[in-house]
């Protein structure tokens, strides 16, 4: 795998590149820091491909202890969170976001390793609730909560919507809720829904 083809573009780079906390240079000296971009791309490869952090290819120009570490740094300062909603911003103001829909669901992984507040060891855990706008037939995460411990999807819905930030990019007040909500029947309970339809009406 060729470095050269994972190498973050230009476009992409003006984006991610603000949103970056600012380091200044150790007096100290010692070893130079791993250019952000050259770790960006490296973080970018895990994620895309699934491999593990220890087949990171050495040609990539960053190690997999440096790429993970930037990870877990830039997680705690909240980057990630502040990229994705420029990047909802950019797709709403080129009319990329189709408002008449969004999707609801919540994802599980397993816990075999850590997490001291895991009800079972080995159990899996949910992990995760998602919201998704609908775009041409391609999800676009619009927000997520996520727990250790297990809780039924359904009564997280109320303050996954209620949390979903204003989206920017178009000129009027910004939008953040769509005009359907589809979910699978774990989500078919009537008081959820009497919740729903009245927040959709106070709006």
């Amino acid at each position: 795998m060729a470095g050269s083809v994972w190498q973050v573009r230009d476009e992409l780079w003006e984006v991610v590149e603000p949103v970056l906390p600012r380091r200044e240079p150790d007096p100290r000296g010692g070893r130079p820091r791993v250019d952000d971009r050259v770790a960006f791309g490296a973080i970018l490869v895990v994620l895309f491909t699934g491999i593990a952090w220890r087949h990171l290819p050495c040609e990539l120009g960053c190690s997999p202890a440096t790429a993970h570490r930037r990870l877990r740094e830039w997680q705690r300062a909240g980057v990630f969170g502040r990229l994705h909603r420029e990047l909802l911003c950019r797709l709403n103001a080129a009319g990329r976001i189709d408002w008449s829909q969004a999707v609801v669901d919540g994802s599980y992984v397993r816990a075999l390793q850590g997490g001291l507040d895991r009800p079972v060891p080995g159990r899996s855990c949910p992990h995760g609730l998602q919201t998704s706008f609908a775009d041409r037939g391609r999800a676009r995460p619009a927000g997520s909560l996520s727990h250790r411990r297990p809780r039924n999807d359904v009564t997280q819905l109320l303050p996954l919507v209620d949390g979903l930030e204003p989206v920017r990019g178009k000129v009027g007040r910004p939008r953040k809720r769509c005009e359907r909500l589809l979910a699978d029947r774990g989500y078919d309970h009537d008081k959820y829904r009497r919740e729903l339809w009245a927040a959709a009406s106070s709006r």
